[in-house]
């Protein structure tokens, strides 16, 4: 960022196909081509790291070895112990930084993982829950599990995310699928995996199981705003202890609701009642989509309208951080 202007953004081009459709009503500026951001890098008092430092290490340090006069780094991460590799401590020892976290754990993370570590000056940790605005792209369904669409009756269930079973328990609820005579013989149930990779799809749910790859931003907001309930599926603890899950952030942003344990409200405190579908104890996935099928347009409707004052606010309190973040990195 420059001082007084909009934050310029400098992207891969072909990894963000679509996106910048999906937020133009609030960002009006053209994405530039990663490859011209060098050219200009000291200009920047702000420098903004998306991921790191899985993904910006090697460019960080070579601002780093300019030593432009007064730029600070705002570093999101996604998973905090990346802090601990020898090439982000190295980094963090050199500049004037920030970290940005993206869910209440990973702030307790993150400040453990800098508290162990021999810096020369302190380096905060903030909170910044990864909610936007996006356009409207409900297609006559207005962004409900239950709409006028020809599939009007249609309960679908949806996953997101990288097709890695060390992120998703797809085995398990695969299984757990083929086992629910509800579900298996329900006409109106679908489970939508949508995401990137290879993943195959037992035969005896084939039909009742779809999976889309690669999607564009628009054609993917749209389908998590078009279903009934987003399941996060962990197949560990790990988002629950030490990373940051995406599929917590996109349901709020589609205005959908989750579908979890209580888990997932303790750990995701930012989430209000209504943007969880509770499992009850001891009841699997596949259990809980069973009894939705019969939820009625009204509970969906209730449950949407909530989880838009929820992201309203969330709005509201993202603005305050970053006006703070930027205040104190041009300080």
């Amino acid at each position: 960022m420059r001082a007084g202007t909009l934050p310029e953004v400098f992207v891969l081009k072909e990894a963000t196909s679509g996106i910048q459709d999906v937020i133009s009503d609030w960002y009006p500026l053209a994405f530039k081509q990663y490859s011209d951001f060098l050219e200009h890098a000291c200009a920047f008092k702000v420098v903004v790291f998306a991921t790191f430092p899985e993904h910006h290490l090697d460019v960080a340090n070579m601002l780093a070895d300019r030593a432009c006069p007064g730029q600070h780094f705002l570093l999101v991460i996604h998973n905090p112990s990346g802090l601990e590799s020898s090439g982000a401590r190295a980094f963090l020892s050199r500049v004037n930084a920030t970290i940005v976290a993206l869910a209440p754990h990973t702030v307790r993370v993150a400040s453990e993982a800098l508290h162990l570590m021999t810096l020369p000056d302190s380096v905060p940790v903030r909170l910044f829950i990864p909610v936007f605005p996006i356009k409207d792209l409900s297609d006559g369904c207005q962004a409900s599990g239950i709409c006028s669409s020809p599939q009007a009756q249609r309960r679908t269930f949806l996953l997101q995310g990288l097709f890695q079973s060390q992120r998703r328990d797809y085995s398990g609820l695969f299984d757990s699928v083929a086992k629910s005579k509800e579900l298996t013989s329900a006409s109106n149930f679908t489970l939508r995996l949508i995401g990137k990779g290879e993943l195959a799809i037992p035969a005896s749910l084939r039909g009742r199981v779809i999976k889309d790859t690669d999607l564009a931003y628009e054609e993917y907001y749209k389908a998590v705003g078009e279903a009934l309930a987003v399941l996060p599926a962990f197949s560990s603890d790990a988002y629950y202890t030490r990373k940051a899950s995406s599929s917590v952030a996109t349901a709020i942003i589609c205005g959908t609701p989750l579908l979890g344990d209580q888990q997932l409200l303790d750990t995701y405190t930012y989430l209000t009642g209504p943007a969880v579908y509770v499992k009850q104890p001891g009841k699997s996935d596949a259990d809980a989509m069973a009894r939705l099928l019969s939820i009625t347009a009204d509970e969906d409707a209730a449950r949407r309208d909530a989880i838009k004052n929820l992201r309203e606010g969330l709005y509201s309190v993202n603005g305050d951080v970053i006006g703070e973040l930027l205040t104190n990195a041009l300080q």
